[in-house]
């Protein structure tokens, strides 16, 4: 981690403007980089293992990048079935 990845996962963590999903993921990292288990970190984040390995692994493949949703269709956004 860069010195300056922790503190901006300090500051969206933190943050009440920012979208809760993205400051969750923060926690979530932050918490592993201290040494707390995946398996923990992620059940008081509210999230399942598996996600919670997702996000780490999105993480360490591009840092901050990593965190925020990606698209989820092709469809343009508000369309519905």
């Amino acid at each position: 981690m860069t010195p300056e990845e922790p503190q901006t996962l300090i500051l969206w963590a933190k943050s009440l403007k920012k979208e809760q999903r993205l400051a969750q993921r923060a926690r979530l990292i932050l918490l592993t980089e201290q040494g707390v288990t995946l398996c923990n970190v992620s059940h008081k984040n509210g999230l399942g293992t598996r996600q919670g390995s997702k996000w780490r692994k999105r993480f360490q493949a591009q840092p901050l990048q990593g965190l925020a949703d990606r698209p989820r269709s092709n469809r343009p956004p508000g369309q519905r079935l």
